[in-house]
């Protein structure tokens, strides 16, 4: 039998076994959720044992999800109690009902509708007089019957809270409390059933189970729809009231309701068996009855065949199991002979037998590693004089290499000397142009004529031009000669932000653009080079404000973490595209290289500003789309 027959046997069969397993444990859930049952209930047990057993699980279930739900709606009526004190407390303050309902009232009694949503109105009832505040539009004809439902509320003179009173075929919550003075004033609240039910709706329903709220007299405040019996088979049906069919049931189960006692059974209701538990709900005319039908058809079905699927799942995965380790026991064999032989092999023992006995694929497999090993043999004689010839050669072109790169070395710090000693030597005269040129301006020679101011600004300007320029090239040549020096010292971070922004404040209302600043006040002092730190604002600030038209510019610095500040400079520009942002911190890079760009620049700014982050130990990064703006991110330590 080849490899491939073995290995699809063997996978089937584990395949099979999780998949009765999965069988088994879902008709173990499916039963353990009909009735709480147990595997060895089933097992040990008659269906009638077994079904008194769920009965029992079942209603200890019950009773305490009744307390649950208990627990939930007790502090709801208390708490809807204590506030329509209050308000009576208010009311009786503000003299509401002895006489006209004055607007101060009106007030307070919308105030308090407010802050219940729930709550459809209050009713005002002062002798015969009824004043009504309502929290939405209610039809006349349903306000007329909702004040003749809770007039005997009112009448009994009883303070009481989330009385049902039926309405109809509607049933609404009552709260109603009287106020000492003058006699016969009540205050009335009232909610839908369903308005007052919506925040636990999770807690009253349920997948195998339902829960509802009854009366006393065992109505439905909220009808159910369950699995009922008629004449024509199972169907859904509606229920609105607790009737069992049995009369002396039914009278124990309205006899408890009326007495607020917690009670549990079983019996038919609509035609159909269910096990049943209720229980009151303190200070309300509230009771929670929740209920389980005990005839499913998955039941029904489960039960018939159960015993015997266990039987002949047992003895399958048993048998898949014993398959399963025969199959790998002789699979497994000749692998590790090959194992053995391959670690010898790699070890260098190249004359290591190898013995595998077949015409299958591992035998095969054998034989092909007997054919590799003398292969090894024979190239291993020669192996060591091409290594040596080679080994000579790249020897050779190393040498080379090492020469090469000498001499680029060599030429990169002449280029550096070169570029250092002429900038220094071409900042003298600029610098005295820039001087004279001032000097001319402010009139220190005379008057001058706005024709002659005009080509003396231009001078000024193109000659501090061509001096940035030369700083750059000056700071580049320094950096790429590892000459640049960082003198670091204490750094007030937040002073430092606030002269970067003045030095570009004038440029920024000339564009109409806003340019801000917002500093965490919780920086410390940072150790760095005040002038290179000041240099890094200036040209990501200058760079924000020249490519900015509309909105403006916002340099952000605040706490990355107890060791590390970050200084952000967004802004609303025309930014960039993807590929500027590959070549975005080259030397002499710019998105527009023709003559007639429309804006001015060398492309050393941010390539000198990367260097100078470098080395300060920090980072600086980039987040740019072309239209949207730009956000430079620079992250530096604070020692």
């Amino acid at each position: 039998m080849s490899i491939r027959t073995k290995l699809t046997i063997l996978i089937s069969l584990l395949i099979a076994a999780p998949l009765l397993f999965s069988a088994v444990f879902w008709i173990n859930t499916l039963v353990s959720s009909l009735g709480g049952l147990g595997w060895e209930d089933l097992i040990w047990h008659g269906r009638e044992e077994v079904e008194e057993r769920a009965a029992l699980r079942f209603w200890n279930t019950a009773v305490a999800h009744n307390d649950s739900v208990v627990r939930a709606l007790t502090p709801a009526g208390q708490k809807l109690n204590r506030e329509l004190a209050f308000l009576t407390g208010r009311f009786q303050d503000a003299k509401c009902l002895q006489g006209e309902f004055p607007p101060a009232c009106q007030s307070l009694a919308r105030e308090f509708l407010s802050l219940h949503p729930e709550l459809e109105g209050l009713l005002a009832r002062s002798g015969t007089r009824w004043t009504e505040v309502l929290n939405g539009d209610i039809p006349p004809d349903r306000l007329s019957a909702i004040k003749a439902a809770l007039f005997p509320l009112a009448r009994s003179a009883k303070n009481a809270s989330l009385q049902p009173v039926a309405v109809g075929t509607e049933f609404l919550l009552a709260a109603v409390h009287a106020l000492p003075q003058p006699l016969g004033s009540h205050l009335i609240v009232w909610t839908p059933v369903v308005n007052f039910t919506k925040p636990f709706d999770g807690l009253l329903s349920g997948t195998l189970y339902q829960t509802a709220l009854v009366d006393d007299h065992g109505r439905l405040l909220l009808p159910l729809e369950l699995r009922g019996q008629t004449g024509s088979g199972g169907r859904r049906v509606s229920v609105s009231y607790l009737f069992f069919e049995d009369p002396d049931q039914r009278k124990r189960v309205l006899q408890t309701l009326q007495e607020g006692k917690p009670a549990n059974g079983r019996g038919v209701l609509a035609g159909a068996r269910y096990i049943f538990a209720h229980a009151p709900i303190p200070g309300t005319g509230l009771r929670v009855v929740t209920l389980l039908p005990l005839d499913l058809p998955a039941e029904t079905r489960v039960f018939g065949a159960l015993r015997n699927y266990l039987v002949v799942s047992a003895i399958l995965i048993f048998l898949t199991g014993m398959g399963a380790l025969f199959l790998a026991t002789r699979l497994t064999r000749s692998l590790r002979i090959l194992t053995t032989a391959a670690e010898e092999i790699g070890a260098g023992n190249l004359d290591t037998p190898i013995e595998a006995k077949g015409e299958d694929e591992v035998a095969r497999l054998a034989e092909s590693f007997r054919t590799m090993a003398a292969q090894i043999r024979e190239h291993v004689l020669t192996l060591e004089q091409k290594v040596a010839i080679r080994t000579r050669d790249l020897t050779l072109k190393s040498d080379e290499l090492a020469r090469a790169n000498e001499d680029l070395i060599r030429m990169s710090k002449m280029k550096s000397d070169f570029l250092a000693k002429m900038s220094h030597e071409l900042r003298t005269p600029l610098n005295s142009i820039i001087g004279f040129s001032d000097l001319v301006l402010s009139g220190s020679f005379g008057q001058t004529t706005e024709k002659q101011r005009d080509a003396l600004g231009r001078v000024v300007r193109n000659a501090k031009n061509l001096l940035q320029l030369i700083n750059d090239i000056l700071d580049l040549s320094k950096i790429e000669a590892d000459r640049l020096t960082l003198k670091l010292a204490p750094v007030n971070l937040k002073v430092l932000i606030g002269s970067a922004i003045g030095n570009l404040e004038f440029k920024a209302l000339e564009k109409k653009i806003f340019l801000k600043s917002e500093v965490d006040p919780e920086i410390p002092t940072l150790q760095a080079d005040e002038v290179r730190l000041m240099q890094i604002l200036n040209n990501l600030l200058s760079n924000a404000v020249k490519f900015t038209h509309e909105g403006g510019v916002t340099l952000i610095a605040k706490l990355l973490d107890k060791n590390r500040v970050t200084m952000a400079v967004q802004d609303t520009g025309i930014g960039m595209t993807t590929k500027d942002l590959a070549s975005l911190f080259t030397e002499f890079y710019q998105a527009d290289t023709s003559l007639t760009r429309k804006y001015e620049g060398t492309g050393l700014g941010l390539a000198i500003t990367k260097r100078l982050v470098e080395a300060m130990g920090g980072m600086i990064t980039v987040q740019s789309e072309a239209g949207e703006g730009s956000m430079f991110t620079v992250t530096l330590p604070l020692v």
